[in-house]
């Protein structure tokens, strides 16, 4: 502020000189009573700016005097008194402007020393880490903040900026201001200023953000940019919903779904418990951006529209993908998992019918005994064209069999070369056969005890058993190797009636189960237990 009102003072006294020089020419009474008048008037705006010890201005920050200059200025020219004409005006105007002009060019030559002084605390690097001089010049802008000079790549900075600007929570839009990422402090009007017209006069085909030009707009005031950027604000963040982390995602798929089922009985998408997360991201994402867009358009021609788009969509899906999101459990789980490895992974060839389900291995859940129903893949691939279009679409439109599979895994023969690959790639750190002695059910801490105790009862009741026919051995078998019958003397023996209360091998009770899709979320197959 004091060096403002030295150039004011030095410009009044250049301009005053030439004033006489131009209007008072010789030693008259008329000359001296003009020269007289016109400073008086002068003076009326000059002393606002000439340095007396009592002004409440000196207190001023360099803000607020900035403010306070400009408001004399404007209301000075403003004023509507008879004493102050349109020359009187044009001539306090000229001396405020060269100071304006003065000052401007103090503080350019001031960057410049900056610039040229200040160095770097380290090698410039970008966010990602990478080396800022192997990139071109034209695409960095240095920026000093704090005494510390330092180096961005101008993508880093477009991305920083329209994720402050865009910051909401549940959508409420609630900008924030923008930080160097190194420091956690936030850019001053001059850093801004100076990114803004590093990007709108660059030469390479860099757009300006559209949430940057609104806030230059609004004179880098966060609350007058919200204020009349609401829209423009949620548009940006629905049209950009792509960039939300997981967790969010995940949430609005969540919501969506519940939102869906609550008003759609006949059409309920169930998505069981500990189904991948990362595969219902995969194939509900695509649907994310029309359930913002019907959940949070201004317009409500735009909510309606949306609104009966992503219904359609979610009917669609659910009828294509019926099973979707439920949970079977399965014994020949561990050989499933082998087998659909070397499926997919591995693209080895297996001759299944079309409406199978082979579950991928991130569906299968060795931890839970139990693998899940994903999205159903309708498209079909042929090596010669088949014109047969009705064929095709009845094969699409049969339903999909979910266990279909079992007796295939049961029969299915690893060859040597496709064992080596399991061994290799994809081999369970666990046995693959469990002595049933040695098998914890969890009831009690002496379980073992007890299961050789049972096994003493049948030896010496050698009359209950008859030598003809197969007893019940318990030396190597897996329970996948027995039988329905053998499993259930097993259990028999053990007292283990109580664990299977809640699970039903009734065939009949599966069918009635598949035809309704509605009932329950977890199926059973036929090697359910």
């Amino acid at each position: 502020m004091f060096t403002f009102e030295k150039i004011f003072e030095k410009e009044f006294q250049i301009e005053n000189d030439d004033y006489i020089k131009r209007n008072v020419k010789g030693d008259t009474f008329v000359d001296t009573f003009i020269y007289t008048f016109s400073q008086s008037n002068i003076l009326v705006f000059t002393h606002h700016f000439t340095y007396t010890p009592f002004k409440t201005s000196n207190r001023y920050s360099w803000e607020k005097y900035i403010k306070y200059k400009f408001f004399i200025l404007s209301h000075f020219l403003q004023s509507n008194c008879n004493y102050i004409d349109e020359a009187y005006k044009e001539r306090i105007l000229s001396i405020f402007s060269n100071t304006q002009k003065h000052i401007m060019a103090l503080y350019r030559f001031k960057n410049i020393c900056l610039f040229k002084t200040k160095k770097y605390l380290g090698q410039p690097q970008d966010l990602q880490f990478n080396l800022l001089s192997e990139v071109s010049p034209v695409y960095t802008i240095d920026i000093i903040q704090s005494g510390i000079k330092y180096n961005f790549l101008i993508f880093d900075l477009i991305r920083i900026i329209n994720t402050s600007l865009s910051y909401e929570y549940n959508f409420f839009t609630d900008p924030k201001n923008i930080k160097n990422p190194w420091n956690n402090v936030s850019f001053s009007k001059t850093n801004l200023y100076n990114i803004y017209f590093f990007i709108k006069n660059t030469t390479t085909c860099i757009n300006m953000p559209i949430l940057f030009s609104r806030f230059f707009q609004s004179n880098f005031c966060l609350t007058d940019f919200e204020d009349h950027n609401q829209l423009i604000i949620k548009q940006y963040i629905i049209e950009n919903c792509h960039t939300f982390n997981n967790v969010k995602k995940l949430s609005h798929i969540y919501n969506m779904i519940e939102i869906f089922n609550s008003k759609r009985i006949k059409y309920r998408i169930n998505i069981a418990d500990g189904f991948p997360e990362n595969i219902l991201l995969k194939i509900m994402e695509p649907y994310l951006k029309t359930y913002l867009l019907a959940n949070y358009s201004y317009e409500d021609t735009l909510l309606i529209r949306y609104r009966n788009i992503l219904t359609n969509k979610l009917r669609e899906f659910h009828k294509n993908n019926i099973y979707f999101g439920r949970k079977i459990i399965s014994l020949q789980l561990q050989k499933m998992y082998y087998l659909s490895c070397l499926y997919y992974n591995e693209k080895i060839e297996l001759f299944l019918p079309d409406n199978v389900y082979l579950p991928i291995p991130e569906l299968i859940s060795l931890d839970c005994k139990c693998y899940y129903i994903g999205q159903n893949d309708h498209s079909i691939f042929s090596t010669t064209p088949n014109f047969n279009f009705e064929n095709d679409n009845k094969k699409l439109q049969r339903p999909l069999d979910i266990r279909g599979i079992i007796p295939i895994i049961k029969n299915y023969i690893f060859t040597d070369e496709q064992k080596i690959i399991i061994q290799e790639k994809y081999q369970i750190n666990k046995p693959e056969r469990i002595e049933l002695i040695s098998v914890n059910t969890n009831i009690t801490e002496n379980i073992t005890e007890n299961i050789t105790e049972n096994i003493n009862d049948i030896s010496n009741n050698s009359n209950e058993y008859d030598e003809s026919e197969p007893h019940l051995t318990f030396d190597t078998y897996t329970i996948d190797d027995l039988s329905n019958n053998e499993l259930e003397q097993f259990i028999e023996l053990l007292n283990l009636d109580q664990l299977m209360q809640e699970v039903s091998i009734d065939e009949d009770d599966d069918e009635d189960e598949f035809e309704n899709e509605d009932t329950e979320e977890d199926f059973m197959s036929d090697d359910s237990v």
